[in-house]
């Protein structure tokens, strides 16, 4: 028990300690929790800025440490201190990239943080701030505390409490701009404590992942950022896992193809707290990608088949050709006209098959004559469906319009739809194919314009197509497929607009798939397509030029220009045919008309060939001729001066017809 004597020696020394708790023991702790808050905020500003400039480096990662204009742009508007700072930015060897000028006030208070590029640190910004102010408030508050120890008690409730609430206050604004920065970030942003257990997770991460934030707080981080490790990346110098593809299963089963990377949080000791998950969703961005190295490997690949198409029909012109030739002079009732005749169809077939590989290749522009459609249709679904369980029904009535196209292009989409029921019908079936003639109407059909139509449906009882992918089937590279590049329908699609056509589908899981395509007729009349005249065109009597790189096809044609009654002479390119029209010009043997070949491999072409000869002799009289028979030139070849265009291989009635035509012996488009 405190006897009574004591009291006024205690009261003194509670007096005295009040007293001094008020004059040393309140600045002293107002200090220390400005500069506690005053350091986490220095903190959060060298992370936030540095997070900044980590996608600056990206944007820039060779030149962003010499552009100090730019780096202090990215760095406007996160002044979150009220007093004299300054920020700092250098490189890993030390030199600065950013430096305001001045000196900031004694003493002064620093914190930086490591800037980050892909996983690899580039650098550091630097946050420096002056504590003078700091300072100043805690000799004025020591100032007034001694000055007023008369009044400690009141004092001791009142100015720490109200320190300690402007420190708080601050904390949380600093910790409130944190949070606001961190759910800007487009990136997915996970913490987690040293256990694993998360603590915070931002919005591009529940977005991601599929979790809402407040129900993952304290779960572990295998559980809601599920990643395939097969594809983790090596460990870096640093420790930390290098940034890779990998493969993330949201809370619903989706996967995703993120890029990801860990970051440690360190204590001020060095010590880990937690760690930093950073990731972002690049399944677009790997599937674009994909698309283009596609897209290259395609562009290869028509190169190659263009080629190989090229000189496998120069080949084909020399079998065909002769197989002509042989035909014509071997009498009517000779056994090998049999056997010719099926020589004949199996090289027409090969003709198709280069015009495939064409379809690779640049060019793709169709040329037009009036076909028999139902010939094309029968030649096409038959070849697609020979050795497969797939039968064809095929219904039409007697008499179809006839269309005005490339009958090996039609015949190319009905293959590819062809074989699309086949492989949606592996146990076998029927596939249902009609014909009919149809007049539309304005604004009957969706984007088909009024006139008049064949109209060709193509039935399976496959499969079918889900109706959530349906609408994605003729876009370039989709596909259900493990294999093949997705552009088959494309081809199909591309093909039918070009020759003023188009196709719909409709299909039912389970039960089929029909494609409808509709192709403009020809004419006003609607005429029948007759088939072409079995016998040669009556021989003529003309000098004709033919240039042409192939010994083999100079050999051959020669040949069918002289059983045709024609004087052929021969050039091997454009320089040499220019020098022999030239000279026959001046003399009495000029030439009635000239062939040319349109390609030739190191030498000049058809096409600058007949420029050159046009530009003098404008009467003059070429045909162009060509391997790739998807070429523009082809196609439009009255644009380019020529009268005639024959494509490889050919037969003779067909290279009789070209010559008479051009020659103007005889009616022809």
């Amino acid at each position: 028990m405190i006897r009574s004597r004591n009291i006024p020696r205690y009261t003194v020394v509670l007096a005295c300690i009040i007293g001094l708790i008020f004059a040393i023991g309140l600045p002293a702790t107002y200090f220390a929790l400005s500069w506690q808050s005053l350091r986490v905020t220095l903190e959060k500003e060298a992370e936030i800025n540095a997070r900044k400039i980590s996608l600056f480096v990206a944007a820039n990662p060779l030149m962003w440490q010499f552009d100090e204009i730019r780096l202090k742009h990215v760095l406007e508007g996160y002044d979150a201190l009220a007093i004299p700072e300054c920020r700092i930015v250098h490189d890993l060897r030390g030199i600065v990239a950013m430096n305001p000028p001045g000196d900031l006030p004694w003493p002064v208070a620093s914190r930086s943080y490591p800037v980050w590029d892909a996983g690899n640190l580039v650098g550091r910004m630097e946050i420096r701030a002056s504590l003078r102010p700091l300072v100043r408030k805690t000799a004025a508050l020591g100032a007034a505390s001694t000055l007023f120890s008369g009044i400690a008690l009141t004092m001791f409730f009142l100015y720490p409490v109200s320190s300690l609430r402007k420190a708080l206050g601050e904390l949380w604004d600093t910790n409130e701009r944190a949070q606001v920065t961190l759910q800007s970030i487009t990136d997915g942003v996970i913490s987690t404590d040293t256990g694993g257990k998360i603590r915070l997770m931002n919005e591009v991460a529940e977005t991601i992942t599929g979790w809402p934030s407040k129900e993952v707080l304290g779960k572990s981080i295998d559980e809601v950022f599920r990643l395939d490790r097969a594809g983790a990346g090596t460990a870096s110098p640093g420790g930390l896992s290098a940034p890779g593809i990998r493969t993330l299963v949201s809370r619903l089963g989706e996967k995703r193809l993120v890029e990801a990377s860990d970051k440690p949080i360190l204590e001020q000791s060095g010590r880990p707290a937690g760690s930093v998950h950073i990731f972002r969703d690049v399944t677009e961005k790997v599937r674009m990608e994909d698309e283009l190295l596609r897209g290259k490997k395609l562009e290869s690949l028509g190169v190659l088949a263009g080629g190989l198409a090229h000189d496998f029909n120069n080949l084909l012109t020399g079998i065909l050709g002769n197989i002509s030739l042989a035909k014509e002079m071997a009498s009517s009732d000779n056994p090998a006209n049999g056997r010719l005749e099926e020589a004949e169809k199996a090289t027409l077939k090969a003709k198709d098959l280069a015009t495939r590989l064409l379809a690779f290749s640049k060019g793709g522009k169709p040329i037009r004559k009036e076909i028999s459609l139902e010939e094309v249709l029968r030649d096409a679904v038959g070849f697609a469906l020979s050795g497969t369980g797939v039968r064809c029904e095929l219904r039409k009535p007697e008499e179809i319009w006839a269309v005005y196209a490339d009958g090996v292009q039609l015949g190319q989409v009905f293959h590819n739809l062809a074989i699309n029921s086949v492989e949606a019908m592996p146990g076998g079936g029927n596939l249902r194919v009609s014909m009919e003639n149809a007049r539309v109407r304005d604004g009957e059909i969706p984007n088909v314009i009024a006139g008049n139509y064949v109209k060709i449906e193509m039935a399976d009882e496959g499969t079918g197509i889900a109706a959530d992918i349906l609408p994605k089937i003729f876009d370039p590279y989709f596909t259900t497929k493990d294999t093949g590049s997705g552009l088959g329908l494309t081809i199909c699609y591309k093909i039918l607009k070009n020759h003023g056509g188009n196709i719909f589908v409709r299909s039912t899981v389970g039960a089929g798939t029909t494609f409808q395509i509709y192709l403009p007729a020809t004419g006003e009349g609607l005429r029948e397509v007759g088939r072409p005249p079995a016998a040669i065109a009556l021989p003529g009597s003309a000098t004709v030029l033919l240039m042409d790189d192939e010994d083999l096809v100079r050999d051959v044609v020669g040949n069918m220009l002289t059983h045709l009654g024609y004087k052929p002479e021969f050039a091997r390119h454009g320089e040499e045919a220019i020098s022999m029209f030239e000279e026959a010009a001046q003399g009495p043997g000029a030439f009635d008309l000239v062939i040319l070949d349109l390609t030739i491999p190191g030498g000049m072409g058809g096409r600058e060939t007949a420029s050159r000869i046009l530009e003098k002799h404008p009467e003059a009289r070429i045909i162009v001729s060509s391997g790739y028979s998807n070429d523009p030139v082809m196609a439009g070849y009255k644009e380019y001066g020529f009268v005639g265009v024959i494509a490889k291989p050919y037969k003779l009635a067909e290279l009789s017809h070209v010559i008479r035509h051009a020659l103007g012996k005889e009616d022809g488009n």
